[in-house]
């Protein structure tokens, strides 16, 4: 057996071979079912059945020469009278003109085991055309012509035990139902010889080119082909195609594709498989069809009309299209804006804002559990929510149960993470302040020797702001990537799970705050503090059970329309009047306190009038301030949590879709926004640290985030909408217990 011939009976190949070799009969019955079509791209199915075809219609022959015999315009036969049925795809008629080869009609008359004993025949000059012997297997024979082979090497003829002439035909037992003579061949055993009648050719439902594959995956090959730089240019291809793709004649959806990127100019190897909208072979005639929740004109733009019909599913329905299948996202940048489609879009596809007055039709979908398929490979038939498994069934799709999960998992890890991280930053603010008052007396005492004088000015006073702060200090160094780290976390966790499922859970880290502060910083814990803390993470697992979570990936468009949104405006109004009223007391107070400790000198500036001295042991210092920096960093907080799930779903939809969202002024104002205001809460959190408790920032910090982000996440990302009677009051009622854990921890101000 040639190397060649081992290398392909190879079972680890899985290629199907032009041979009777009982393995390769093995791989011809495991290869009955195709791959998985769904779980690849639209290049893994043209490269997967141009290596199994080129496997099969192998004979010794190159790439190069193969390229060279490849003719892209295929004979068209598109004839369908009366309830015949319609030719298969001609594309697997690309294959044809191989027939013609001598070694193959050897072969297909059953005079050799296999195409490479054939072509060995042939060499050996055991194989005569027309009476002359023709040692050249490559040679293409006429309309006609009589290949006959000498009877002696013909395993398959066993001579008779009687005195008859006439020899027999006794294949093995185990070839025997795979047999069968092309009908473009006439084959005489008793004569050893076969006439090549003509080339093959489709007819009704068949195919005369012998070949273990379907016709649709010969046309995936013959696309691969089709779609090389080098034979586009040489067949004239290359060229962007004018005449518009819908009303086309067509024999399969894959022709309706072709004719598609022919005309945007080829597919891009990003092209992702599934798409909104594309068009399909109906009628022998190319429509854009469009998936459930696009718009449409009719039920014949909806892809699961025509699944209903090419299946049989009896999917009773009075109307496929229609208002009620509506979504806001229907008119921000659907099917109709996708390169290639038609120009006579259906009205609301041009509309710069949504349109859900009515006025526009979408497609409805597929039940959930019934039977579905892909429209033209990529389109998907089922209703919105759902999607078409590899079991061919719709299948929900939100929420995604193990993304949640991960999700949740991502947000204890990052919320103990930045909770450490805090704890590390108090830590070293703690250590930074008591080496502070040992210099300052260990600097009085050298005061009383020395008569140096101390430098004025503003050197001296930008000495004393460096010595204030501990930046030099290893621990603020740790724990501030550690605080880093755990904000990334909970950035990435954005992705798996809803924002109002994100920030309850952030919360749970004060159990964290419990066990590290007293560590780290010689803080006491009481039984109020416990008390608190219990009230608070029992309130945030009511919210969490009884909130409205809706996960979905949100495209710029979306965004920007959800953005102005009156609720979000609101909303973001509100949070930007708390944050300067918040500066502004902070501003005030602290500003009092200065002029109390020294009442000797005057107003500094003009506002300081207004600003009446304010003593330590005032509310506004007690209560006030503590707080006010716990809020400052809890507001800039849920600024950031917002605007990073926003970032986060568009760095989704352009990294994983392939669909950059990076392309106007917007996306870079919401990453500098959020950039921004996650340093902000960085610095006004130290600086909450820098004065006060750590058990009591940190909760104070966690509840009144959590209490923004789930207001954030219900107004911006509508995450309420499924909420109801008993989920409205069971969510206020976790609400009212975060703020009776807070009321405990209010002990703590007493001792401040």
């Amino acid at each position: 057996m040639p190397r060649k011939a081992e290398r392909s009976l190879k079972l680890s190949r899985q290629l199907i071979s032009m041979s009777w070799n009982p393995r390769n009969l093995y791989q011809l019955d495991c290869k009955k079912r195709l791959f998985n079509m769904k779980q690849k791209t639209l290049f893994q199915h043209m490269w997967k059945a141009k290596r199994d075809t080129r496997g099969y219609h192998d004979a010794n022959i190159s790439e190069t020469q193969w390229l060279r015999m490849f003719n892209p315009q295929l004979p068209t036969y598109n004839v369908k009278l009366g309830n015949r049925p319609s030719h298969p795809n001609t594309a697997s008629l690309m294959y044809a003109c191989m027939e013609r080869r001598l070694d193959f009609i050897v072969f297909r008359s059953h005079f050799a085991s296999s195409i490479w004993m054939a072509r060995q025949l042939v060499t050996h000059g055991k194989v005569k055309l027309n009476g002359k012997r023709l040692p050249y297997p490559s040679h293409k024979v006429k309309d006609g012509d009589v290949i006959s082979v000498d009877p002696e090497v013909v395993a398959t003829l066993k001579k008779p035990e009687n005195d008859s002439k006439e020899l027999e035909f006794a294949p093995q037992p185990y070839q025997q139902p795979w047999m069968f003579i092309p009908d473009y061949l006439e084959v005489n055993y008793n004569t050893c010889s076969t006439v090549f009648l003509r080339e093959p050719m489709t007819r009704p439902s068949v195919t005369e080119v012998p070949s273990p594959y379907p016709p649709d995956f010969h046309a995936l090959s013959f696309e691969f082909y089709l779609r090389r730089g080098r034979n586009r240019k040489s067949f004239g291809l290359y060229k962007r195609s004018t005449q518009p793709v819908a009303g086309r004649a067509c024999t399969s959806d894959t022709q309706c594709v072709q004719f598609r990127s022919d005309q945007v100019g080829g597919r891009s190897k990003h092209e992702k498989t599934s798409r909104l909208g594309e068009y399909a072979c109906v009628n022998d005639i190319c429509r854009y069809v469009v998936q459930a929740g696009e718009l449409c004109r009719a039920a014949d733009d909806c892809a699961a009309f025509h699944t209903n019909q090419r299946l049989d599913l009896n999917v009773s329905s009075s109307s496929w299209c229609a208002p009620e299948f509506c979504s806001l996202e229907s008119t921000c940048g659907g099917a109709w804006t996708l390169p290639g489609a038609p120009e006579n879009a259906p009205p609301g596809a041009e509309s710069r804002r949504p349109v859900t007055n009515g006025t526009v039709t979408c497609c409805r979908g597929l039940p959930s559990n019934s039977q579905c398929a892909l429209i033209s490979a990529s389109v998907d038939a089922c209703g919105s929510g759902y999607a078409c498994d590899s079991r061919n069934l719709c299948m929900s799709q939100e929420p995604h149960q193990q993304q949640v999960w991960i999700g949740v998992l991502l947000v204890l890890v990052g919320g103990a993470t930045l909770n450490i991280g805090l704890n590390l930053q108090k830590y070293a603010f703690r250590k930074h302040q008591a080496r502070l008052l040992v210099q300052e007396a260990g600097d009085d005492k050298d005061d009383d020797e020395s008569s140096e004088p101390e430098p004025v000015g503003r050197i001296r006073r930008f000495r004393t702001k460096l010595q204030g702060l501990p930046i030099g200090s290893p621990y603020w160094a740790i724990g501030l990537v550690v605080f880093v780290l755990g904000n990334a976390t909970n950035f990435i966790a954005l992705q798996f799970a809803p924002q109002s499922l994100v920030a309850p859970l952030g919360a749970v880290a004060l159990v964290t705050n419990v066990i590290i502060a007293p560590l780290l910083n010689n803080e006491r814990i009481g039984l109020f503090d416990i008390g608190g803390i219990a009230l608070i993470i029992a309130g945030c697992i009511i919210v969490v059970v009884f909130s409205g979570i809706v996960q979905q990936n949100l495209r710029l468009c979306m965004l920007i329309q959800l953005l102005r949104a009156r609720p979000t405006a609101i909303y973001l109004c509100v949070i930007s009047v708390a944050i300067v009223a918040t500066y502004m007391f902070l501003w005030s107070v602290e500003r009092a306190l200065k002029r109390h400790e020294s009442e000797d000198a005057g107003p500094a500036t003009p506002l300081d009038k207004w600003i009446p001295p304010v003593s330590p042991a005032s509310r506004y210092v007690r209560f006030g301030l503590p707080l006010a920096y716990a809020s400052m960093g809890s507001l800039m907080a849920a600024l950031t949590t917002l605007f990073a799930k926003s970032l986060v779903n568009l760095l989704s939809t352009s990294l994983l879709d392939r669909e950059n969202q990076f392309t106007s002024f917007v996306p870079w104002c919401i990453l500098l926004v959020t950039v921004f205001t996650a340093a902000s809460q960085v610095y006004w959190i130290n600086q909450g640290l820098l004065r006060y408790d750590a058990l009591l920032q940190v909760p104070v910090f966690y509840v009144v985030w959590t209490v923004l982000d789930i207001v954030g996440g219900g107004v911006y990302f509508n995450e309420f909408k499924l909420f109801t009677t008993v989920k409205y009051v069971l969510f206020t009622l976790g609400v009212a217990v975060i703020f009776s854990g807070v009321g405990l921890l209010a002990n703590r101000l007493k001792s401040t």
